[in-house]
């Protein structure tokens, strides 16, 4: 009993010392994210899709052959609308990142992962080329900053797009480049 007591004591100390602190420091943020589907197009509407889907339709699941889009022309677009993440307006946004479930077909082709504000090349930026494989696979493009201003994005910015549209470039003149999932991730903290 003895042993127990003062071990008892501590743990009540240390129970009061917490209550008293963290209101005056506030408590951690909360790390929290959202993914947000494509829901029209944008401004560029260059590639194709397969037989029976809409390009929003095909891009909205991971689901490999079953629905896709693709395109085998060098520096062909396609840019989606992307609904507001809806994260409370006082939130931190830590990035955005585009991903994208990608391969090749018939040789080494390359995408950009596009953010896009209208025509013309200062309205858009792909990122690195990314080579894909043969196979489907994850890739992904995150962005602590807008790309067009180099400030950090806002919960303002994510919540209602304005003119920005997201998607994929084709990067290179080789193969066939198909999509089979596009989306958006919201990365943020709550304080």
């Amino acid at each position: 009993q003895r042993v127990l007591f003062p071990s008892l004591v501590k743990f009540a100390i240390v129970a009061l010392v917490l209550q008293m602190v963290l209101p005056v420091f506030g408590s951690p943020a909360q790390a929290a994210g959202v993914n947000l589907s494509p829901n029209g197009i944008g401004n560029y509407d260059q590639w194709s899709v397969n037989t029976g889907f809409t390009k929003v339709a095909a891009v909205a699941t991971d689901d490999a052959d079953t629905s896709y889009i693709y395109v085998p022309s060098n520096n062909n677009r396609q840019s989606f609308t992307i609904p507001g993440a809806g994260i409370p307006s006082d939130a931190l946004v830590v990035s955005v990142t585009i991903h994208a479930v990608a391969k090749e077909i018939s040789g080494n082709a390359e995408i950009g992962l596009l953010v896009e504000k209208g025509s013309g090349s200062s309205n858009r930026s792909s990122g690195g080329s990314i080579s894909l494989s043969d196979s489907y696979n994850a890739y992904a493009r995150g962005m602590a900053t807008n790309p067009f201003t180099s400030n950090p994005w806002t919960a303002a910015e994510v919540n209602d797009w304005g003119n920005l549209r997201f998607g994929v470039q084709k990067s290179n003149s080789s193969g066939v480049a198909r999509v089979t999932h596009l989306y958006l991730e919201i990365n943020y903290s709550e304080p």
